[in-house]
């Protein structure tokens, strides 16, 4: 009987390993709670408001879906710490005997210890770690990108505010060609229809002016939630100055690129998979040690267990670790061919916007400015076509709005250039 009862206190012994991990309660009650306190747990400027700078740091620490991002790394990790230990005994109990004479008495008890010594748990622990730096890199890759948008969006709603400022400037400056009108439909030397189309043209002024006002307050919230913050909040965002800028970032695409770092830490898991594959193709053998009664006597019992590879031997995990391999290979370097026609695309945005801009500065734009000032003198001495003023002045100010947007586009690509060069650089120049 003391066998039996050394049998079911190891059993008893290894109860406890089969508890279930307590649930996780989800609740979603609680999430506009977090969005207000996620303002109050970072430090975010309310007086001069947020710069793009600042706004590219925090995007890791505020954006809950970045933050998700980070925390897959968390089952490798969790993984990791338990890799290295050693595999579990084997518990063997022979009832051969005692089913056969029905004496309890007669049991045979073994337990098997497996020999890990062909290193596979260690395989094992670098997979997990290399898994893990693919879950962070994958992270980085992400908060890239979204910096990159960010950035976009930031321009876009400088641009808007700059629109709405420039058409509700076009209204007011609207105010006095329309009291000389007044005065010249009054004394009969203006028709209606000519003043009408007049006021037509501030009312169509002040309806640009809204509408650019409604596309800032879009690319706003928009940039609220890529932070993680809520509309309405007490965060304001600073705009950019955006000004010609000569010139182009001279480099090329960084080996440090969160792409290649990623497509990196990808082959870096498939190679790791390959020595795991490798590796489980080594014999481990088993020891076993322990007793039993036969016949009214004791006696001690050993035993070993050994695999003999000779059909399967692991071969098709291995083949397909291998390919696998082979395939992140191939997307490693596809990568990085994508970083450098990412490069070349940007440069020809670049050059596109300045190329545009060209004729816009050196042509268009002066030859609004000067009709319009020739006209504006011409209406103070009385000439009876102030449509034409008006005329000029929306031309004028349509030229400076496009001036203003192929800076934007200028700056954006600027931006997205210099960051293929250094992932991790901040674009000092624009913040």
């Amino acid at each position: 009987m003391r066998l039996r009862s050394r049998a079911s206190l190891l059993l008893l012994a290894a109860l406890p390993c089969c508890a279930a991990p307590p649930p996780r309660p989800v609740d979603l009650d609680r999430i506009a709670e977090r969005r207000d306190l996620r303002e109050a747990r970072v430090e975010i400027p309310t007086s001069g408001g947020l710069t793009l700078k600042q706004a590219r740091e925090l995007l890791p620490v505020l954006d809950p879906e970045l933050q998700l991002a980070f925390a897959r790394e968390l089952p490798a990790l969790a993984g990791r710490e338990h890799a290295g230990l050693w595999p579990d005994p084997t518990l063997n109990v022979d009832l051969a005997n005692a089913l056969s004479s029905g004496a309890l008495d007669e049991l045979d008890v073994l337990i098997q210890v497996p020999l890990a010594i062909a290193g596979r748990q260690q395989a094992l622990a670098s997979r997990l770690d290399a898994q893990a730096r693919l879950a962070v890199a994958r992270a980085e890759r992400l908060v890239f990108e979204r910096a990159r948008s960010l950035e976009a969006d930031w321009v876009a709603w400088t641009v808007a505010l700059a629109e709405e400022r420039s058409n509700r400037t076009l209204a007011e400056d609207l105010a006095g060609p329309l009291q000389r009108i007044e005065v010249l439909v009054e004394t009969g030397n203006l028709g209606t229809v000519e003043s009408g189309l007049l006021r037509l043209a501030r009312i169509d002024a002040e309806r640009r002016a809204v509408a650019a006002s409604q596309r800032a307050q879009d690319l706003e919230l928009r940039m609220l939630h890529a932070l993680g913050l809520r509309g309405g909040g007490p965060v304001a965002f600073e705009p950019l100055m955006i000004e010609d800028n000569a010139g182009e970032p001279e480099g090329t695409v960084s080996r440090e690129l969160p792409e290649l770092v990623a497509a990196a830490a990808a082959f870096e898991v498939a190679e790791a998979a390959v020595n795991v594959a490798h590796r489980a193709r080594f014999i481990e053998p088993s020891l076993g040690a322990g007793a039993g009664r036969e016949g009214g006597g004791r006696r001690v019992l050993f035993g070993l267990q050994i695999p003999i590879p000779l059909w399967n031997r692991g071969l098709g995990a291995l083949a397909q670790a291998v390919a696998r391999r082979e395939v992140a290979a191939q997307a490693y370097e596809l990568a990085f061919e994508r970083a450098l026609e990412r490069e070349e695309r940007v440069r020809r945005a670049m050059r596109s916007a300045r190329g545009r801009r060209a004729p816009v500065e050196q042509g268009l734009l002066p030859l609004a400015l000067e009709q319009e000032s020739i006209l504006s003198e011409l209406l103070a001495l009385g000439d009876l076509r102030p449509f034409l003023l008006v005329d000029a002045m929306e031309r004028r100010q349509a030229a400076e709005l496009e001036r203003l947007q192929l800076l934007g586009e200028e700056l954006v690509a600027r931006m997205e250039l210099a960051a293929l060069h250094a992932p991790h650089g901040t674009n000092e120049e624009q913040e």
